[in-house]
């Protein structure tokens, strides 16, 4: 997929590709070609941080997901310098196989009447709690609004409703900062990179909470952050924090809502446009306009105690599950580095609106494009792919993967104790 034929008849090793590993000289393999693209990560639309995160690297996988062949085909070549030769594994080959046959079968396509009822359910819960705004029922409801419009917010950063950018970053401008106060963009940026180096202590800004959750001893290293750039410090106050993180878990997730407003503005003030500020301001004029009372202060503290919810059902997917410094699929393929990383939640079917698409994690990373009202499908497709070929997928019950949540903090912590800073 070279336009120029020149560039196509230089061939370098994978060794000679690692060498271009830096944001200012970036190069990625994608099916056995090599592309300098460098001038274009600052125009990928989904934030050059995704792009110098894999420098250096095969990035096939990672790029066949994220984008329909259209895209690939049209923004590619430009940046061919050559060709180079990978030896992918019969799983990843089966893996990349599956993927086909799931777009030839439709399971990429989006049924929209799924989503006119989620728009109908997101209305009832938003009337229902403006209806009753002045009780604590009414803050309940409003907090589960919060959680499940995040699913929503979720979809369209991956551009998996309507498969279209522009159409997709209108809704989402809707539903994140003006519908529940969330920066689209901030979140798009941060979500984007850790969907390519997940559970990386130093890459993925996910795991990354220092200084009051170290999932990891390799945080107590003082660990340099690619994607805050800045160092993730394991002084004093941190060891204490994290010694009690265990405890401190549900309480912090109760309040985690609260970093998500902050975050947002922090990134909007370098990268957000006019119409996502103004989006933001819409938010903080309806919310207290709307829900004011003299009990306010308590409500909303109600509120986005019970949309932690949401924050809970992110980690428990990723906590428990390994870890690694710098990129993960520098050693492993794409297809085991996921599901090395990732878990999938175990639920009925009744359970799906609850869970949003996040009870399919796992599938959701090595699919990011199949919209979640077919991720169940998928689910069993990949299930059986893992167990022709011998390779681990962990499932675990809600109750289970909360419990191994908190077992990975409290291992952590106990260690921690045995650190000298």
């Amino acid at each position: 997929m070279c336009k120029s034929v020149e560039p196509a008849s230089n061939f370098y090793s994978s060794k000679q590709v690692a060498e271009h590993n830096s944001k200012d000289d970036c190069w990625l393999i994608y099916n056995d070609k090599v592309y300098d693209v460098t001038d274009f990560a600052s125009k990928h639309p989904g934030g050059h941080k995704v792009i110098s995160s894999l420098a250096g690297t095969d990035a096939t996988d990672h790029i066949h997901q994220f984008h329909a062949h259209w895209v690939i085909e049209k923004a590619l070549p430009t940046y061919c310098v050559g060709n180079t030769l990978t030896t992918p594994t019969a799983a990843t080959l089966a893996y990349r196989a599956l993927g086909e046959e799931l777009e030839k079968e439709g399971l990429f396509k989006t049924r929209y009447s799924f989503y006119y009822l989620k728009a109908a359910w997101l209305a009832f819960l938003l009337g229902l709690a403006v209806y009753n705004r002045y009780t604590i029922f009414g803050a309940v409801v409003l907090g589960v609004y919060f959680q499940q419009i995040a699913f929503i917010g979720h979809d369209v950063g991956h551009n998996s409703i309507t498969k279209d950018r522009r159409t997709d970053n209108t809704i989402g401008i809707v539903a994140g900062p003006f519908l529940s106060g969330v920066s689209m963009s901030w979140w798009k940026a941060s979500h984007n990179v850790h969907h390519v180096v997940t559970n990386s202590v130093d890459m993925d800004p996910d795991v990354q909470h220092m200084p009051v959750f170290a999932i990891s001893n390799k945080f107590f290293a003082s660990l340099y952050s690619t994607y805050h750039e800045r160092v993730m410090a394991f002084d004093g106050p941190t060891k204490f924090i994290t010694s009690k993180q265990h405890f401190l878990f549900y309480p912090i997730m109760a309040l985690a809502r609260f970093n998500l407003y902050l975050q947002g503005v922090i990134h909007m003030a370098s990268h957000g446009s006019l119409l996502e500020w103004a989006a933001l301001a819409g938010f903080w004029i309806w919310y207290p306009t709307i829900f004011m009372c003299p009990q306010f202060l308590t409500h909303f503290l109600i509120t986005n105690a019970v949309a932690g919810i949401l924050h809970v059902q992110i980690c428990i997917s990723h906590f428990p599950m390994s870890t690694y410094h710098g990129i993960p699929t520098k050693d492993k393929s794409f297809l085991e580095a996921q599901l090395d990383t990732t878990a999938d939640i175990s639920c009925s079917k009744f359970m799906d609106w609850f869970h949003g698409g996040l009870q399919f994690q796992a599938v959701h990373h090595l699919y990011p494009r199949v919209p979640r009202h077919n991720l169940r499908i998928v689910h069993e497709r990949v299930k059986a792919l893992c167990k022709q070929h011998n390779i681990k997928y962990t499932v675990m019950s809600f109750v289970e993967a909360n419990k191994a949540t908190f077992s990975t903090l409290k291992n952590t912590a106990h260690l921690v104790n045995f650190f000298e800073t």
